[in-house]
């Protein structure tokens, strides 16, 4: 049985019609690690970044009016494999 996590920050990117590099500029995370969890290649998260991002992208759900916000669950979905 294979259990992942998914990081699914490229998907959400597309429908806020936002790319990495604003994500960059609106967060001061490292490029890197933007990259990294838009090709779901993470290893590890700080917290305290999660949060900076969710706060980004739901202010970008609000200012384009999308009716949804974003939240942990919705940024690394849990998928269990068999």
């Amino acid at each position: 049985m294979e259990e992942r996590i998914y990081c699914s920050l490229k998907e959400i990117l597309d429908l806020l019609d936002m790319n990495p590099n604003q994500l960059f500029e609106l967060t001061k995370i490292r490029r890197k690690t933007i990259y990294d969890m838009q090709h779901n290649n993470v290893k590890t998260i700080k917290l305290e970044n999660v949060i900076i991002i969710l706060d980004v992208l739901n202010e970008r759900a609000k200012n384009k009016k999308i009716d949804k916000r974003f939240n942990t669950q919705d940024l690394f979905p849990y998928i269990h494999k068999s």
